[in-house]
């Protein structure tokens, strides 16, 4: 028997692994969504009836663990900070903090968008990074993990990280 509504998964016996993707397969399985996404829009997404907020903490915070744990430190999805000030003022005043890279590439911006991130990359010496937003097929416009990164920024990407170039004899 399908279930009807959240509060039925737990009784029919799906497992829920820990994530939220988890959560939105088992709406799929038990019936209650017809797809991941409809799960996120329907239940799971911000404001929506079984979204749980979870503690935050600043970006300062961020990097200061950052800083302990010997991490190199980029932000990813630099756009859902804010205006593209708001972004660059943060670079400026946390570069000194260690904040070094930027997510310049990803699989959803636009070249327009890339193209000022880049811009961005290059007038305060940071590090460009790619990312896919590949979820394992939770996302249905991004089906496979891609990272397309030109080459002229693949070399500091490698050196930051420590690692040679794919290739690279």
């Amino acid at each position: 028997m399908p279930a009807t509504n959240p509060e039925s998964i737990g009784r029919i016996g799906l497992a829920v692994r820990g994530g939220w993707p988890d959560v939105a397969r088992a709406l799929v399985a038990a019936g209650v969504c017809k797809r991941p996404d409809e799960a996120f829009a329907r239940f799971l997404g911000d404001r929506g009836p079984a979204y749980v907020g979870v503690e935050s903490i600043t970006l300062e915070e961020a990097l200061a663990m950052g800083r302990a744990a010997g991490a190199r430190m980029s932000i990813a999805h630099p756009h859902t900070l804010g205006k593209y000030g708001v972004v660059r003022d943060a670079y400026q005043r946390l570069r000194s903090e260690g904040l070094e890279g930027i997510e310049a590439l990803y699989g959803r911006y636009s070249r327009a968008a890339s193209r000022g991130w880049l811009q961005l990359a290059d007038e305060l010496d940071l590090v460009a990074t790619s990312g896919s937003d590949f979820h394992g097929g939770m996302l249905p416009d991004v089906v496979r993990p891609v990272v397309d990164l030109p080459e002229p920024y693949v070399r500091p990407l490698c050196e930051w990280l420590g690692v040679a170039p794919i290739g690279a004899g």
